[in-house]
């Protein structure tokens, strides 16, 4: 899999499995390889399949994973119900899954609470491009313009453009990282980016 071979990768996990059916870690294995080359339908099964494995002892990434499919399926509400599952599990909850969950809710409309785990999952790591990025999309869905304008402000003042745009560039990450509609963040970016290029001017 990490050689990027993944059909010869997802023929030695069913194999595994098949040797011993509770073999969770190949379970998980196949199904973030199925996430990862976005065959969603095969990894939701896979996922279903491997929480019912466990026979009542799921790990809280098993939900986070299956939590991750259903929002690239386009079906926020029921990955906040496998996101809220996997957070509950956890006195420490996980950036990832505190990420997830911002994007789950925004995708339900629901802005507020989406920026509030942002934050949250920001509070738990250093300044990450791409929360700024998830953070400048939510205010943008919201109808918030002068707040998507001031956290791109944020990002320019951490970040170097360069940066700033490789990981526009390489987003979206099927089944590795949540979605992002780059359509409407970048148009912030480059409002901003002007923005600030025709304010140094001006203190010259």
């Amino acid at each position: 899999a990490e050689l990027g071979k993944s059909e010869q990768a997802e023929t030695a996990y069913r194999t595994a499995i098949a040797l011993d059916s509770r073999f969770l870690k190949a379970r998980h294995n196949l199904t973030r390889l199925l996430a990862a080359t976005a065959q969603w339908e095969k990894a939701l099964t896979a996922a279903d399949e491997l929480i019912t494995a466990s026979r009542g002892k799921p790990l809280p990434d098993y939900y986070e994973t299956r939590g991750l499919i259903l929002l690239w399926k386009n079906e926020p509400e029921s990955a906040l119900a496998d996101l809220n599952q996997s957070l509950n599990m956890t006195p420490f909850r996980s950036p990832a899954a505190l990420l997830y969950t911002g994007c789950a809710l925004s995708r339900a409309g629901r802005y507020a609470q989406a920026e509030r785990f942002y934050k949250l999952a920001q509070d738990r790591q250093p300044l990450q491009t791409l929360i700024c990025l998830l953070l400048i999309e939510n205010s943008v869905r919201a109808g918030e313009q002068a707040a998507a304008e001031q956290f791109a402000r944020v990002l320019f003042s951490e970040k170097n453009v360069y940066d700033i745009l490789k990981t526009l560039k390489e987003l979206p990450e099927p089944g590795r990282t949540v979605p992002l509609d780059k359509d409407l963040v970048a148009p912030v970016i480059k409002t901003v980016y002007q923005a600030i290029g025709r304010e140094a001017e001006e203190k010259a």
